[in-house]
């Protein structure tokens, strides 16, 4: 397994609290984070959770003389497996009862999100044990059994049953403390207590994946399409009219047909392949004399 810089500084500050993790994650080509791991879309949710499962109450401090403070993210890695983005990490919310001797302490989770092809119509399946995250009416699935442990916030009138079929309502009741919490393109599941080992995390992932796998294709696409990447992050480069025109005639006829479904402004263009007369207020419409 090939080493990663090189130099044991380097290891020491991507090692964290898992033993090895940094090692086993970037020797299969994961990228260590900071920061906000999840790009912004799960911080604020795993914050949350970790209140509601340690019982700390929403404002910074409370009447009960509780304080809690930010989270932070460490041992966070994301990679790729079967096309589908990864991402792993602990998170750790500063919750402390308020004493003269105090010296601060850090509640953990562990956090396994795997990407969504698209968005999901359940917004949080929770342990009903614990004070709701989402302040909206569970909504039933049929299951009895799994409705006695677990809440779901979805669209109304969404089916549930059909959506949550069996062979997902048992994954999910696997642990009596798993939150999934569903933001954009990424479904988080939040346990109580940090990963403390390279096999948890491997465990947990596993877990995660199967559960994604196992929502319906009706539902959810059964794969991740990361066909338009390229084309997009070339878009994303285009600074002048010239150049959208001189990479639009570069287009396979694949790309072309990935950009007609796109939903950029240039969609509309998919088709053109052959140079045409200068815009109107283009450099090229401007040396060609025309504004005159």
């Amino acid at each position: 397994m090939p080493l990663f810089g090189r130099q044991e500084r380097a290891w020491q500050e991507l090692q964290g609290g898992v033993p090895g993790l940094a090692k086993v994650a970037v020797g299969q080509g994961w990228q260590p984070l900071s920061g906000k791991p999840f790009d912004g879309h799960l911080e604020e949710a795993v914050h949350e959770i970790t209140r509601v499962m340690y019982g700390a109450p929403r404002s910074a401090q409370s009447e009960r003389g509780v304080r809690v403070g930010g989270t932070v993210f460490r041992d966070a890695f994301r990679g790729s497996i079967s096309g589908r983005t990864v991402i792993v990490a602990n998170a750790w919310t500063g919750i402390e009862a308020e004493s003269l001797h105090s010296t601060g302490g850090k509640s953990g989770v562990a956090v396994c999100a795997a990407e969504l092809p698209s968005m999901l119509p359940i917004a949080c399946v929770q342990p009903r044990r614990f004070p709701p995250v989402i302040q909206i009416r569970y909504s039933p699935t049929g299951d009895l059994a799994f409705d006695q442990r677990f809440g779901v916030a979805a669209l109304p009138d969404l089916g549930l049953g059909q959506v949550l079929t069996p062979d997902l309502r048992q994954r999910i009741m696997a642990r009596d403390d798993w939150f999934f919490r569903a933001e954009r393109y990424l479904l988080g599941c939040v346990s109580k207590g940090p990963f403390r080992s390279v096999d948890e995390v491997s465990q947990r992932i596993g877990e995660v994946l199967a559960i994604v796998a196992a929502i319906p294709v009706s539902v959810l696409p059964d794969h991740v399409d990361h066909s338009q990447d390229d084309l997009m992050a070339r878009i994303s480069q285009l600074s002048s009219i010239e150049d959208a025109m001189a990479m639009l005639q570069q287009l396979t006829p694949a790309e072309r047909e990935r950009l007609a479904r796109s939903d950029t402004p240039l969609a509309a263009l998919a088709d053109v392949q052959t140079r045409r007369k200068p815009w109107p207020g283009s450099s090229a419409w401007i040396r060609s004399g025309r504004c005159s």
